[in-house]
């Protein structure tokens, strides 16, 4: 688990949080939603990235990497830790075979950018709606918000550099 990897994992979340910026202003412009997505599938990648460095996949693994994330600050509480939206969103294949299932008679929404979803009707058809006011991202029940992430993992990525520049500096 070395500081290389971290720093990558951050580079790319400050890289797709600017590319989800422009997106934002594209799209106020007058742009295509598509422009937005790609930096939001992006933050969502890089984001799991790093939760995995910081808790991994399982309770050992989380145990494991306890002094890590004491070194780094991060609260137990932290955004990064928690991955629901991201893996809805990189299993969309599942859910949709479970909404035909259920029912998969009505509309749905995918990759919708605007207001609250809650217009759109029942939680079970909303594969992906995000409110660029507000910077929150839904997937069925599941929600996110995208500011929170970003924000988090720059903080996180400030003090590894601090740490790992000390340690050189020694």
């Amino acid at each position: 688990m070395g500081d290389e990897r971290l720093q990558l994992d951050w580079f790319e979340l400050r890289t797709h949080g600017a590319m989800l910026d422009l997106g934002n202003k594209a799209r106020r412009a007058g742009g295509t939603a598509d422009e937005i997505w790609f930096g939001l599938h992006a933050i969502l990648s890089a984001s799991a990235n790093i939760s995995k460095l910081l808790w991994g996949g399982d309770e050992q693994d989380r145990k494991d990497r306890q002094r890590l994330r004491e070194r780094l600050e991060v609260a137990d509480d932290s955004p990064l830790r928690f991955r629901d939206v991201r893996n809805k969103f990189e299993h969309v294949d599942e859910y949709i075979n479970e909404w035909v299932e259920r029912d998969g008679t009505g509309p749905f929404v995918g990759r919708n950018v605007g207001g609250e979803p809650a217009s759109f009707g029942a939680s079970g058809d909303v594969f992906g709606h995000y409110d660029p006011e507000t910077g929150r991202l839904w997937f069925w029940e599941w929600e996110v918000c995208v500011p929170d992430l970003v924000r988090e993992g720059l903080a996180i990525a400030g003090r590894a550099w601090t740490l790992a520049m000390g340690r050189w500096v020694e």
